[in-house]
């Protein structure tokens, strides 16, 4: 799985893209407006959005998206948002 992280320190929110390029169809909250999950037609994950830095990114955060999305790679998902944290410290 390809991701992508970027972090937009005005709006304090991470964006995760992950490897489609389907259009979004909806949005899925997932944790009470702090964690949406962009999902194509098919219900499948194409982008994730969180409201706060990769560092501040909480274990409820990675449990969330793994209970709602039983097929995404959570490891893959920490691994690339941890090595954004560690690139912005």
């Amino acid at each position: 799985m390809s991701v992508l992280v970027r972090y937009d320190s005005e709006a304090d929110a991470t964006f995760v893209q992950l490897d489609s390029d389907a259009a979004v169809a909806r949005t899925v909250e997932v944790l009470d407006g702090h964690l949406m999950v962009d999902v194509d037609g098919l219900d499948s994950p194409i982008g994730i959005e969180i409201l706060c830095a990769p560092a501040d990114i909480d274990e409820v955060a990675y449990v969330a998206l793994a209970d709602r999305f039983s097929a995404l790679d959570i490891e893959a998902i920490r691994a690339a948002l941890a090595g954004r944290s560690a690139a912005t410290a």
